[in-house]
């Protein structure tokens, strides 16, 4: 029965809340209502019946008025049901004047506020039609039982978590690197759970732990599952941290990141999200230099008075005082001391008895009180307080928890698991798990019969643990038959089995089982795609390990959606590589082990690993006329006949927003210097600009009466000067949207425009024969440079300035001198219109492209050909020089892209991929990579010195 829980404030919502009560059981007898006034009963706690209550309805209706927004317990109410994913419906019983939407958390700001007096039947039909759930994430673990404050870094990382001018990420970093145990992760959790910090972060709190090794893919899908429920199969770490920071943009999340060894591992959780806050922890204060860093150190003397005294009855204030002192004031020195005496006075002892028989064995062992604050001291002291907890276990026991440092760091071990390793029964290997917890040398939670070590105690552990392949075979002989499609025990022993076969240095049966099709296709059923591609790293170095992965990335996102398509993926993708023995072995097996009806490829029909191709992203609805590249080399602004421009970002492929406000095609885009906004060309005879961080269109520059077929900016990105059919040229100020000049002079189209680096000056290129020189100052036209016998088509300057390169339909590119007007040179060579023209970084270079399907390298000095670079078949539409000088790549009808030494005039590789005439080309500005344009509706990312495609741009 669907139920509702009515949430409200008494003193302005009571009697709102019984007219509601009213009407629902009048409308809607079929909706069980609970109202704390009908079913709050003496006795129990009042909270207690509140969850309980909340726990069992679908929806939870806030009444809002003034005095609910100010109330604690309705907050409390609503903040719970978002936990639960209970739907929280506000229903306005104020006017909005009263209400202060503004302040207001950001979900609620942004939800339908039901008016019932004019929408009371639109309210039961969304009452009926159910609830949605999505649970707000608390992924926070719980607090230790003896947790002591620590005021002084709580409200530090408290007070810049909760500044709302917070722009950097918050780092708990310690001072000393490479030492742990100093109640990092201890202090991070309590944030978590601190009432403000969970009211203010009200899309919910995400953990997790990463370690010195982690698993950054595995990390980001577990934060992306938390706020969505789903398990997608990303292709790779760039593009889940991109979906991860898609999810937060709209929400209001604190992110913890704990146990951070590498700034390259934090990188990929800190995208998106402006709204959200991330926390990470970490040994090392480097790490933390970028963000707003809190060194957690060791204790004062009251946090760790306190934290003995609570944790251990009847210790004299005294002998805690110097027993904290022995100990360096250390978290987690003082919880194991802490737990050692308990056990000693478990047995029998007294706490005054037991404190001084701790200090004299500690006193024995050597260790000193930690003034000198080395990290080899600090490795003295856990070893030392180890070694006297471990004295309370006999050798058994001893041996038995050091086995368990076999397991990966910062993963939960199962209980069955840890059982194997100890060749005990699972009642022997939980009363073992509840006296090494009592001991505090591990942490047990029975509820999920999971055991966790803490990172330093299991390096500790691992450090005096031999013969550690023994142990992993242990564990391995207790699992089922893994070798012949195993029934293996849970989710840890499918995601974790190659790992323990690595670590027994059973390295054939790893390639046993990861070539096995049946083997896979059941992890794939029990785990996901990326746990697969992970494991096939332990096949590496293999050539045909990496088709292997590759086949699998490409299909991550077919095989998240649909498992079963796994045979026919495999197949298509890995059919032109069955000259390898073991490719072709597998594809044998894949066929033959296959038991349901599937799609058989007789021919390679998908995309094949090993190739330029590693993703496809589909979504481009007409060609792509032009591209730009950001300064930082980071993303791309795309042009399209679809009346669009798209934002891409070029690290994951990803479209990052779609720019639409033009009525026609888009000819050409050009991105400011600072790289936040865009001015786009359209053949609707207008201009716009664009924010690219926003997507949001500034303006738009209306002036024009034909197509707009290029534009070029100043260096300082303040002015615009466009290209258009009308034979104009313009000048626009970008700040204003203002027209400051009209360029007139042209007698026929103005196909293109180049600006000066000093910004004073413009060229442009046109139908009529002749180039122009203008003053943007003034819009004086300075000179025209004449010479032509066809149309120019287009123009480069050199660095300086000084000179001009233009490329024209009469076969010849001319060389000319800016300060007068004349012509330098002609370099002729071509044998069909030149297209375009590219001018090397320090200007004594031009390369040219042509429809005789070759490019040209050319001497500006002398004018002297210098090679011809042949291997197109078809007309060279454009080309761009790398910022080195080194490299060329050009761009054909041919549908590729080459890239060219210049020095030698050697072919370096041809990029192959596009599937329709490639219409041009960009350079990122560290010559990297390369972006191309084609008719087929894709921009394609290349890495220039393999040759790779990277990925393909498909939106418009």
């Amino acid at each position: 029965m669907l139920g509702v829980f009515l949430s409200y404030a008494r003193k302005d919502g009571e009697t709102r809340a019984a007219e509601l009560r009213d009407l629902l059981t009048r409308d809607a007898p079929d909706i069980l209502i609970k109202q704390d006034r009908l079913f709050l009963e003496g006795g129990d706690g009042w909270w207690k019946q509140i969850t309980d209550a909340i726990d069992s309805v679908d929806f939870l209706i806030l009444l809002v008025t003034p005095a609910a927004l100010a109330s604690g317990n309705v907050q409390k109410e609503w903040r719970y049901a978002r936990q639960q994913g209970v739907c929280v419906y506000p229903v306005k019983c104020a006017p909005d004047s009263g209400l202060h939407f503004a302040k207001m958390p950001r979900w609620m700001s942004k939800s339908h506020f039901y008016d019932l007096d004019k929408e009371w039947p639109t309210f039961l039909a969304h009452l009926r039609k159910g609830c949605d759930r999505r649970r707000v994430a608390f992924m926070a673990p719980d607090l230790p039982p003896h947790f002591v404050q620590r005021p002084a870094e709580f409200d530090a990382l408290k007070n810049l978590l909760l500044n709302p001018t917070r722009t950097a990420p918050v780092a708990i970093t310690t001072a000393l690197h490479g030492a742990g145990g100093f109640g990092k992760t201890t202090l991070a959790a309590a944030l978590c759970h601190d009432e403000d910090i969970v009211q203010n972060f009200d899309d919910g709190v995400l953990w997790v732990t990463l370690g010195q090794t982690p698993d950054v893919l595995g990390s980001l899908l577990t934060a992306y599952a938390a706020l969505t429920g789903a398990r997608p199969g990303f292709s790779g770490v760039a593009d889940a941290a991109y979906q991860l920071g898609e999810k937060l943009e709209e929400r209001t999340c604190l992110l913890v990141i704990d146990d951070v060894w590498d700034h390259e591992h934090v990188r990929p959780f800190l995208r998106g999200g402006k709204s959200s806050a991330r926390l990470f922890t970490t040994r090392d204060a480097g790490i933390g230099s970028a963000a707003s860093p809190v060194n957690v150190d060791e204790m004062r003397e009251a946090e760790s008075l306190a934290l003995l005294v609570q944790s251990v009855p009847n210790l004299e204030a005294g002998q805690a005082r110097t027993l904290a002192s022995r100990l360096g004031d250390w978290p987690l020195a003082l919880e194991l001391a802490a737990a050692m005496l308990r056990e000693r006075i478990r047995q029998g002892d007294s706490a005054s008895h037991a404190a001084g028989r701790l200090l004299q064995i500690i006193e024995r062992k050597g260790v000193k009180a930690l003034e000198d604050s080395t990290a080899a001291l600090r490795h003295r002291t856990i070893s030392s307080v180890l070694e006297v907890s471990l004295d309370l276990l006999d050798a058994h026991g001893q041996r038995r928890l050091a086995e368990l440092s076999i397991f990966p760091e910062d993963v939960a071990i199962p209980l069955a698991a840890a059982g194997a390793v100890w060749e005990l029964d699972e009642f022997d290997a939980e009363d073992l798990s509840r006296r090494l917890a009592r001991l505090s040398l591990l942490k047990l939670d029975l509820e999920r019969a999971i055991l966790l070590l803490h990172d330093v105690m299991r390096n500790w552990l691992s450090g005096n643990l031999a013969d550690q392949p023994a142990i992993h075979n242990r564990l391995l002989a207790a699992w089922p038959d893994w070798q012949n499609l195993p029934d293996l025990p849970g989710e840890y022993a499918w995601r974790w089995l190659p790992w323990h076969l690595a670590k027994a240095e059973r390295h054939q049966e790893i390639r046993r089982v990861l070539w096995d099709p049946q083997w896979m296709r059941a992890k794939l059923k029990a785990t996901d795609t990326n746990a697969l591609i992970a494991d096939i790293e332990f096949l590496k170095p293999s050539a045909e390990a990496d088709l292997l992965q590759g086949a699998l990335r490409l299909s991550a996102h077919v095989l998240a959606a649909d498992a079963e398509q796994f045979t026919s993926q495999m197949v298509g993708r890995l059919l032109p590589h069955q000259d390898s023995p073991a490719i072709r072995q597998f594809v044998a097996e894949l066929a033959a082990t296959e038991a349901g009806p599937w799609l058989r490829p007789l021919h390679p029909a998908l995309h094949p690993p090993g190739t330029a191709l590693l993703r496809t992203l589909e979504g481009h609805s007409s060609d792509v006329f032009g591209v730009a590249v950001t300064p930082d080399g980071k993303r791309a602004v795309s042009a399209s006949r679809d009346q669009t421009l798209k934002v891409w970002d070029l690290e994951s492929g990803r479209e990052l927003r779609r720019l639409k406000g033009h009525s026609d095609v888009v000819h050409g885009v050009a991105v400011t210097p600072d790289g936040k906004r865009a001015v786009s060309a359209s053949r609707d005879s207008t201009l716009a600009v664009w924010d690219l961080e926003s997507g949001r269109e500034l303006r738009t520059l209306e002036r024009h009466s034909d197509v707009v077929h290029g534009v070029a900016l100043t260096p300082d990105g303040k002015r615009a000067v466009s290209a258009s059919g009308d034979q104009t040229l313009k000048v626009w100020d970008l700040e204003s949207g203002r027209e400051l000049r009209t360029l007139e002079g042209h007698s026929d189209v103005v196909y293109g425009v180049a600006v000066t680096p000093d910004g004073k000056r413009a060229v442009s290129a046109s139908g009529d024969n002749t180039l122009k020189v203008w003053d943007l100052e003034s819009g004086r036209e300075l000179r025209t440079l004449e010479g032509h016998s066809n149309g120019v088509y287009g123009v480069a300057l050199t660095p300086d300035g000084k000179r001009a390169v233009s490329a024209s339909g009469d076969e010849t590119l001319k060389v000319w001198d800016l300060e007068n007007g004349r012509e330098l040179r002609t370099l002729e060579g071509h044998s069909n219109a030149v297209n375009g023209v590219a001018v090397t970084p320090d200007g004594k270079r031009a390369v040219s492209a042509s429809d005789d399907k070759t490019l040209k390298v050319w001497d500006l000095e002398t004018g002297r050909e210098l090679r011809t670079l042949e291997g197109h078949s078809h007309r060279v539409s454009g080309v761009a020089v790398t910022p080195d000088g080194k490299r060329a790549v050009s761009a054909s009808w041919d549908d590729t892209l080459e890239v060219w030494g210049l020095e030698t005039g050697r072919e370096l590789r041809t990029l192959v991929g596009h599937s329709d005439h490639v219409s041009g080309v960009a350079v990122t500005p560290d010559g990297v990579r390369a972006v191309s344009a084609s008719r087929d509706k894709t921009l394609t990312v290349w890495d220039l010195e393999s040759g790779r495609e990277l990925r393909t741009l498909a939106g418009h």
